[in-house]
């Protein structure tokens, strides 16, 4: 997708703007979008990509609404790659995938801070959604047995065990 203003360069900024006749998105190049940035009265200094972002929430939590554990710049080093929370705030990225993990506390808060939640919901086409939504049911469920097998309550996990393929048979039927 190009950038709807200058029409050449990929479009890699994707502005959401809410009005009262709706939602509008705008599909920017990070040139143009540093350019409608600077014409936004008080948000001039807002990063642009995702890297300046993480730098610019990490260096003043506050700012968002986000507090972060005491002693956090210092805190925990990622046991793979040794990165630290104050290096992440400097650089603006985690340095592996096992900091995902290692600082998701603090991820966690700034993910539900900006994107008022930690769980993607993206819309989903109708045709699709009961399967969505069964396949989750089944996940569910999974999860619900394994925790009756370890408490060792057979008969509820047998139960459990019978509304899955109660909705694994369902969904031979529905053509998707």
């Amino acid at each position: 997708m190009f950038c709807e203003k200058c029409n050449e360069k990929e479009a890699k900024v994707h502005i959401v703007k809410m009005t009262p006749q709706g939602k509008e998105q705008l599909n920017l190049c990070p040139e143009c979008a540093k350019q409608y940035q600077s014409g936004m009265d008080g948000l001039s200094g807002f990063p642009v990509n995702d890297s300046e972002l993480i730098k610019t929430i990490l260096s003043n939590p506050a700012q968002f609404g986000l507090k972060l554990p005491r002693g956090a710049s210092r805190g925990p080093v990622c046991p793979t790659c040794g990165t630290s929370l104050r290096q992440i705030q400097q650089q603006g990225f985690a340095g592996c995938p096992t900091c995902y993990r290692v600082f998701s506390d603090v991820f966690s808060r700034i993910i539900a801070g900006v994107q008022r939640s930690t769980v993607h919901r993206g819309k989903v086409p109708g045709r699709h959604r009961q399967k969505i939504e069964r396949q989750q049911e089944i996940k569910q469920l999974r999860d619900q047995i394994e925790q009756l097998v370890r408490e060792e309550n057979y008969e509820e996990a047998a139960e459990v065990r019978d509304r899955i393929r109660s909705l694994e048979d369902g969904g031979l039927h529905d053509g998707l």
